[in-house]
């Protein structure tokens, strides 16, 4: 998903028109738009665990500005790309020290804007169609990998949570947790941080001693007999990253 937020209401539909045109110049990148009028809604959004992959941010606002809550994105997922639109060029120095990837001027140039669009996507981790399949209660569930935050296994059935807050539960696992979830007990990007855990390394936001803290506000323990092989994978994994960048 992709969040827009903006108090001008017809500078906010000006944004959702021109992401809808980019989108069909660029049908791989489609993807669902949430348009914010306040940052106090985006603020909540933020809060509840909604993950999004790029962010279009104004800056004057009234309750908190755009900075402010480029910050808590920050805090929340690091590599997160914010492109600033603001009809003032005084606080181009603040949103580059956020580590704003772009900083637009209104009225905003659809070339402007379309070329940090495209830098902004070639940041994001290749998409991918890789999906599990989960036996549920309810019958055969196909999951996108990406989709998955973490897997728990609770007495003897291993729960999915979902980006967005979903739950889904196994039915009985039949064998071993690591032989009961593959293939993403062997997935270069789950990380395996105490014997009833699995967790997406993309949806880490911090990396403790003893725990790890996702970008859902979640902490999951990371048990000493684990602490150094996950270290070091998570360090290896962050590394692979910035070779991307």
């Amino acid at each position: 998903m992709l969040a827009i937020c903006d108090n001008d209401l017809a500078d906010l539909q000006f944004l959702t028109g021109q992401m809808e045109e980019y989108f069909t110049v660029h049908p791989e990148h489609k993807s669902e738009i949430n348009t914010f009028t306040g940052s106090a809604a985006l603020r909540e959004s933020l809060e509840n665990g909604t993950h999004y992959s790029i962010f279009l941010l104004d800056i004057l606002m009234p309750e908190t500005d755009g900075i402010e809550i480029g910050r808590l994105i920050h805090a929340k997922s690091a590599d997160a790309p914010i492109i600033y639109i603001t009809s003032s060029d005084e606080f181009a120095l603040k949103a580059f020290q956020n580590h704003a990837l772009r900083y637009l001027v209104k009225p905003v140039r659809k070339d402007e804007l379309f070329s940090a669009l495209d830098f902004a996507y070639s940041l994001l981790p290749a998409p991918s169609d890789r999906t599990v399949t989960v036996k549920t209660r309810d019958g055969i569930v196909c999951l996108p990998v990406n989709d998955i935050i973490l897997v728990e296994n609770q007495n003897r059935s291993a729960y999915y949570t979902l980006r967005g807050g979903e739950t889904i539960q196994s039915t009985s696992l039949r064998s071993t947790f690591e032989n009961g979830i593959a293939p993403l007990s062997t997935d270069p990007d789950f990380l395996h941080t105490h014997k009833s855990f699995y967790v997406n390394m993309r949806c880490i936001r911090a990396f403790h001693p003893e725990s790890l803290s996702l970008d859902d506000g979640r902490e999951i323990p990371v048990s000493r007999g684990f602490f150094q092989k996950a270290n070091r994978t998570y360090l290896e994994f962050l590394a692979g990253r910035e070779e991307v960048k």
